[in-house]
């Protein structure tokens, strides 16, 4: 899991020679317009699964956490 910025990608170029082109995808589409599913940018070699959830407020919401890792 990658937490950033879209203005600091450019960091995570070199975890997987698609990460550019997932980047440059995630920067040009307004994804508040697609539906929920699957994009397909490269068959099974790059893809972007697409969940529309409801949040909860953070007195409705127990913070995760596991005892082994």
């Amino acid at each position: 899991m990658i937490i950033a910025d879209l203005e600091s990608c450019r960091r995570y170029y070199a975890l997987h020679e698609e990460m550019e082109e997932l980047f440059r995808y995630i920067r040009n589409h307004d994804f508040s317009c697609q539906a929920p599913g699957r994009i397909t940018l490269l068959g099974n070699k790059l893809f972007i699964n697409l969940d529309e959830v409801e949040l909860k407020s953070k007195e409705e919401q127990y913070l995760e956490f596991h005892q082994r890792y």
